[in-house]
């Protein structure tokens, strides 16, 4: 009979010994009666050193920390209790499963300090992404690449965005797609799928109704994410108003379709030139073809000639000389003087200009 205990207890402390977890085993008076050699390691003791030492006068630093009360509730209640918590004296986190019968309490516990960082800095990296995404002047998302867009996650600028809340749309209350401009909605989500056909990334441009009716211009760039199947799983991107950008391009080219009108309708050409030694010309207009016989395209940045050698040689340093004063006093001029025509004949020209 004696043989066969011996045997179990062997087969007992192989099984613990086995076990990844570190195990101790204490009697109702705390004292160790099993210590595996996994527990044994943390402690910095050997198995031999503990058993049927108290647990209290071994460790007294331990007593009033949450695992001294969780052992004794186990021990009192008879009830099995589960802790995380940090253990200043060992300075590391430890996870506890504590088992009471009436014989004692059976601890299986695991250092987890490793884990509870790796924790720590997922919730940091999380918090500056939260906060990244918070003070991005847009919005961040994640959607499905269905015509609606339902959305997986989109951020808290949306409000500000389109007057929506982020649950109106990620539950379904309302459609992203639905409230893009009638106009732009084949357009956008063409370029969306020749995108991921092509595993490019997208960028688009297109109008939208927010709640209040209101109609803005959004940009937005994203891409495909593709999980290791190779199937299609979310898209992802950013998205930003430019409205203001899009009324002033708006405003820039009726200013500029006014002032082509203008300049049309001027009895001779319009030209802006630099002051260097070759006057080189930014701009002149149509007309030019009329007074030289060549067209403006010839003497946008003296591309082909420049439009003083087309004044005559006796002429021109006059030219200049009145040009050069008006500009460094920064005061208009007038000249007159003559070119040679693409024809070979001569013209006289009456110029005005403004340093």
């Amino acid at each position: 009979m004696r043989e066969h205990f011996r045997l179990a207890d062997q087969q007992f402390a192989e099984i613990f010994e086995r076990i990844t977890d570190a195990f101790v085993a204490l009697d109702t008076d705390w004292r160790y009666t099993y210590v595996n050699r996994k527990a044994a390691e943390i402690f910095g003791r050997t198995p031999e050193d503990l058993i049927g030492t108290h647990i209290w006068t071994e460790f007294p630093e331990g007593v009033g920390q949450p695992f001294y009360h969780a052992y004794h509730k186990a021990m009192a209640e008879q009830v099995p209790v589960q802790i995380e918590e940090y253990y200043p004296p060992f300075d590391r986190w430890f996870e506890n499963r504590i088992y009471p019968s009436p014989d004692g309490l059976s601890i299986y516990f695991q250092d987890i300090s490793e884990r509870k960082r790796a924790d720590e800095g997922l919730r940091e990296a999380e918090r500056r992404l939260t906060t990244l995404i918070s003070n991005l002047p847009g919005v961040a998302y994640r959607c499905c690449n269905d015509r609606d867009y339902t959305m997986d996650f989109i951020s808290d600028g949306v409000r500000a965005l389109t007057g929506y809340s982020p649950a109106d749309f990620i539950e379904r209350k309302v459609s992203f797609g639905a409230l893009i401009h009638p106009d732009d909605q084949k357009p956008v989500w063409n370029s969306i799928q020749t995108a991921l056909q092509d595993n490019q990334p997208y960028k688009l441009v297109y109008r939208f109704r927010t709640a209040s009716g209101e109609e803005k211009w959004f940009w937005e760039q994203g891409r495909g994410i593709v999980a290791s199947s190779g199937d299609l799983v979310f898209l992802e991107g950013f998205i930003t108003d430019i409205t203001e950008h899009k009324v002033a391009e708006e405003q820039l080219r009726a200013k500029e379709a006014r002032m082509q009108t203008l300049v049309d309708n001027i009895p001779g050409a319009v030209y802006r030139c630099g002051y260097d030694s070759n006057w080189t010309i930014d701009f002149i207009s149509d007309p030019i073809q009329t007074i030289s016989g060549y067209p403006a395209s010839d003497f946008i940045n003296n591309s082909v000639r420049t439009y003083i050698s087309l004044i005559e040689p006796e002429d021109w340093p006059e030219v200049e000389r009145v040009a050069k004063a008006g500009l460094r006093g920064r005061r208009p001029y007038e000249v007159r003087y003559r070119i040679r025509h693409a024809d070979g004949s001569q013209r006289w020209v009456h110029e005005k200009g403004q340093g």
